[in-house]
Parts: C-alpha cells; structure tokens; sequence
C-alpha cells in the first residue's frame, strides 16, 4: 500500500488543500468530491508530480509499500499516471502516435488486460487527429495513453466529463476491471453516484481540507449532501463581479491602449529596437571610417563629410528600414498569434454571435497601435542609432562624441533640410505599420485547429509583413530620389 501523508497545496501564502492522509491500497479505488473551485484538481495535480509547474506549493510525504519515504516536492519520477480534464492530447500526432509514443517510451508493460483499453476506444479511428474527435472520445484516448504508462496508481480528474450515460457506465466498468487488475484509481467527480459500486473510500475536499467519508450501505449521497449543507460559505472577496448595467465603455480605446503597450511601451520592445539599432549603427559607423581610404590621415572637414552622409542615410533610408523589418518580425509574430488563439479558444466566435464586434474592436485597435508604434518607435531608434553612430566614428578618429555628433545632426537640422524628407519618412513608417496590421488581421482571421496551425500562419504573418515592408520602403525611397 502506498500512503500519500501530512499533504499542504499552496499557492504563494494561500494554502489551497490540506489532507492528513491518502491511502492508496491495490485494486482500490478513491473518489474526491467537492463543490467546484475547492481544490480538487490542484490535489490531483500535486499528488500527479506535475503541481510545481502549475506555481502550486507542494509540502508532504510518500510512504511506500516497502517502507522507503520520500518528499512529495522531490519526487523525480511520479509514481502515478495522470488523465487531466482537457484530455491535453498532443494535437500534432494521430490518435494512434499519441499512443505509441507513450508505448514507445516506457520499458514497462502496461497492468492493464489490452482488452480493458480497447474498449474504450471502440468506434475511434486511430489515424483521425485530436481535433477531430468529440470530447468524449479525447477523454477515452487520454484514459487508456495514461494505462499504457504501467503506473501502479492512476490519478484522473473528473473522467466521465463530455461522456454520454452510455461511455460513463463503460468508464465505471473499467475502472472495476483497472482495480480488478491491482491498480489503485484515485479520481474526482461531481457525479459520485456512478461510482459508489467501485469505491472503496470517499473523500470530501471543502474549505481546504480532505475528510474521509464514511461509506454505509445507501447512505453516501446523504452523507456528501450533509457535507455540502455544512460548508462554510468563502468569505467575501473585496471586488464582487457585479450585473448591473454600466455606462457604455470605449471598447476601442481599451483595446488600443492594451495594444500600444505591447507594440510599443513595453520594456521588452523598447530593448528589441533599441539593441538591433544600436549594433547596426555602431557596427556601419566603424567600418565606415576604417576602410575609408588613408582613415588614419583623415582631416576633419573629410570626418565631417562623412558623418553628416551617414546621418542622412541613416535618418532617410536605412533606420526606417531596419524599424520596419524589426516591428514586422515581433508584431507579426505577436499579433497574428493573439489572433488565432483567441479564434482557436473559440472566445472570439461566441462573443461575435451574440452581436459583440469583437473582430472590429480588435481591428481598428491594432491597426491603430501599429500604426503609431512604428512612427514613434522611429524616433526612439533615430536617436540610439544617431549616437551609436557618433560614438563609433568618435572611437575611430579619436575625436570628441560631441564634435561628431554635431556632425551626425548637422545635415538633419541644417538649412538645406527640406520638409518633404520628413513627409517620406512619415509615410514609410505610417504605411509600414498600416500593411503589418493588416497583414495581421488577415491571417489571423482564418479557422484553426490546432497549435501547429498556429505556429505556422504566425510565421507566414511575419514573412509576408518583412517582404511588404521591404518591398514598400524600396519603393517609396525610389520615388523620393527619382
């Protein structure tokens, strides 16, 4: 018999579950029942191996059947094969390969009849992906892939979710034939009924802690519905979602300022650009001068003429450039795959059917900070560029930064400078950003089903926005110098 002991599932300094003791003997099985948000499945995930990468806190011990302990936080290789609720089969292999891998993998033979397994998958195509199956036929498949583990305990978390009466009798009758073959099932249900024939001890989760249940002929669903009517009703929170009607809201605006934070604001942005443009300048200004011929002998009038051609360069051309590229790659990366999760989630279809425009919101929102962020974004790279610039010629020369700077700047706010420059580079980064989140919200409207799918417009997006923005820029700085 393995005994899960003094179990504590915390998260930060909220203790989520307390339980005194888990026993799981073979061929047992344990039923968890609870009101919904009470812990259940964070009990599943901590007592599954898996609590640590969910952030949860896990305090407590394993005593195994040959007397060795072990920590519950320390624990290596789990020692219980979990079925989640959302089946969470890998979307990019069949039916079949999500099986196989795990056959492949472990060295030990399942301790299930392979009869038990295959009738739970009765009428699934072993060649049909994930997406294509219902609900209740993904929960089938992820049962029997967690038998093929060969784990001595199996941890499920509310199995008969998405099954129909006639799948959760069968799920009933194979959890006996599991425990019949020496496997201890621990589960949750809302539904503890169904499996009051199979269960050997009940467990009630509320107000944090796990009690046993006492199992008397007839007697369990009064036994819980005490249970439930005892509760302790959860203290007030501090901010109650509230019903009531509300002034309208400018959906555009929220939308566009949580965007405008991601495009632009965003420290993780600001150092993107700021670094890319830094190196470039840097890396051009050096080379620049030192392979200028005789660059030792250079006199200042010649350092001059060389800085101030390279600024113009550098603020007409070649930044507008590279900040267009910059933005193409992590907008269209970032955008498009917002996008299709959100159509994959289906969050953006149910709100659309009951006539919310969630697509126009969306829409004018991202063109909008797009737009924006790449003309500003210029200005924030012109002036790290600039510098890095006068820093690299300065180095090379052994002139004063300033003096070179002064340089840099001077074809830029001299009196030769005309408006129409600034007029082109507003357009290049104006229409830029414009073809980026249209580009976005092109592709990120079609159907997905599936993360591959995902990963593989979001690269399309930001090919397709690189070529665009290229294409665009080389051509509006043809026609400025024609």
């Amino acid at each position: 018999m393995i005994t899960f002991e003094n179990i504590a599932v915390c998260r930060g300094s909220d203790t989520i579950v307390e339980a005194s003791r888990i026993q799981c003997e073979p061929g047992h099985c344990s039923v968890i029942v609870g009101p919904s948000g009470g812990g259940k499945t964070s009990l599943l995930m901590a007592i599954g191996g898996v609590g640590r990468e969910l952030g949860l806190q896990v305090h407590g011990r394993i005593v195994m059947d040959d007397g060795r302990v072990f920590n519950l936080s320390d624990m290596a290789t789990p020692i219980c094969s979990l079925v989640p609720q959302n089946a969470a089969l890998y979307d990019e292999l069949s039916v079949q390969e999500n099986l196989d891998i795990v056959m492949t993998t472990h060295a030990t033979a399942p301790k299930v009849d392979p009869e038990v397994m295959q009738r739970l998958l009765t009428g699934i195509d072993g060649d049909a992906m994930p997406n294509a199956l219902s609900g209740g036929q993904r929960q089938r498949v992820a049962i029997v892939r967690s038998l093929l583990s060969g784990a001595r305990i199996c941890v499920m978390d509310e199995p008969n979710a998405g099954l129909d009466p006639r799948r959760s009798q069968d799920l009933s009758d194979v959890i006996a034939s599991l425990c019949a073959t020496g496997i201890h099932v621990i589960m949750t249900t809302h539904h503890p009924k169904l499996f009051v024939d199979q269960a050997a001890t009940f467990y009630f989760l509320a107000d944090s802690r796990l009690s046993e249940v006492t199992k008397r002929e007839g007697s369990i669903d009064r036994e819980l519905e005490r249970l439930t009517r005892e509760t302790v009703a959860p203290p007030p929170v501090s901010g109650p979602v509230s019903l009531r009607a509300i002034a309208r809201r400018n959906w555009f605006w929220e939308f566009f300022l949580r965007d405008l934070w991601s495009h632009f604001l965003s420290p993780a942005t600001l150092l993107y650009i700021a670094t890319a443009c830094a190196l470039i300048a840097f890396t051009l200004g050096y080379v620049a001068v030192v392979q200028y011929p005789f660059s030792a002998l250079l006199l200042d009038a010649t350092i001059k003429r060389i800085a101030a051609g390279l600024g113009d360069g550098f603020y007409r051309s070649t930044i507008p450039l590279i900040v267009g590229i910059l933005i193409a790659a992590r907008s269209g990366s970032l955008a498009t795959t917002d996008l299709l999760q959100k159509q994959s989630n289906g969050s953006t279809l149910a709100l659309a059917q009951i006539q919310v425009p969630i697509r126009r919101y969306r829409s004018i929102s991202l063109l909008a900070a797009i737009s924006f962020s790449s003309a500003f974004l210029y200005l924030f790279a012109i002036v790290v560029s600039l510098y890095m610039l006068g820093l690299s010629i300065s180095l090379t020369t052994r002139m004063h930064p300033e003096v070179v700077m002064g340089f840099v700047v001077d074809d830029i706010f001299n009196n030769d400078l005309q408006p129409v420059k600034w007029g082109w580079i507003i357009a290049k980064m104006l229409l830029s950003g414009a073809c980026i989140a249209l580009i976005c919200i092109l592709v990120g409207k079609q159907n997905v089903r599936s993360s591959q799918q995902i990963r593989d417009l979001g690269a399309l997006a930001v090919l397709l926005s690189v070529l665009t923005v290229i294409a665009m820029q080389t051509a509006l700085i043809l026609v400025e110098l024609a």
